[in-house]
């Protein structure tokens, strides 16, 4: 998915000619607390609620605020993966989209993208969650893959960080809550699995357990 296709179809941008006023009530309208400032096609920057309040509210925006050469925003053609640490770098909930030429093409907002994350296999519905420390040297996503698919399921998630030591931790979403035979394969090629979550044979008799798992396939 790219940032063309998460654009919000709802946020509409200031304009550099707005008055400090006008400016606050269009981001209370919209629900944000931040939006892209234009000049027609061109993306100037951003206006924060916090840094208008309490300036003069028949300023406009050009008179008060200093726009940088290079704004911050994303291109309408990258990936998913590249704009969570875009957001994540800005610490911002809403950052601008520009075309190929450079021109303005809308704003997304991190709450619809969070949305989107949460509506992939790798959050929705039920699967089980292992965590495995690793050599960098040993780590070999489709050898992770190839163990799980001979228990009949699938990896359909995988976060990978590196930790202070420089090992890696690895995590894998399954689609499957019985794990037993899975671990038993792991260990016998001598991987390190430190934790499980959400696994259903580890929790039985669990009646809150397992109207946690029943909530979570809704």
């Amino acid at each position: 998915m790219q940032a063309a296709q998460l654009i919000s179809t709802h946020l509409i941008p200031l304009r550099k000619g707005d008055s400090v006023a006008a400016a606050l009530e269009l981001m209370h309208a919209q629900g944000v607390s931040v939006l892209a400032v234009t000049d027609g096609k061109k993306l100037l920057g951003y206006a924060y609620a916090a840094s208008l309040d309490g300036l003069p509210g028949k300023k406009t925006l050009e008179q008060l605020l200093e726009f940088p050469l290079y704004p911050v925003a994303l291109r309408i053609k990258q990936h998913l993966y590249e704009l969570v640490p875009v957001f994540g770098a800005a610490r911002v909930g809403v950052l601008a989209v520009c075309d190929d030429e450079g021109n303005y093409a809308g704003m997304i907002d991190l709450r619809d993208l969070n949305e989107v994350i949460s509506n992939t296999l790798t959050y929705k519905g039920v699967g089980s969650i292992l965590e495995l420390l690793l050599e960098p040297r040993d780590f070999a996503p489709s050898e992770l893959m190839r163990m799980v698919e001979e228990h009949n399921a699938r990896v359909v998630g995988m976060v990978v960080n590196e930790t202070e030591d420089g090992t890696l931790q690895v995590s894998l979403k399954l689609n499957t809550t019985v794990l037993r035979n899975i671990l038993a394969t792991f260990e016998r090629y001598g991987y390190r699995v430190v934790h499980t979550y959400l696994r259903e044979d580890q929790a039985d008799g669990d009646d809150a357990y397992r109207s946690l798992l029943k909530f979570l396939d809704v």
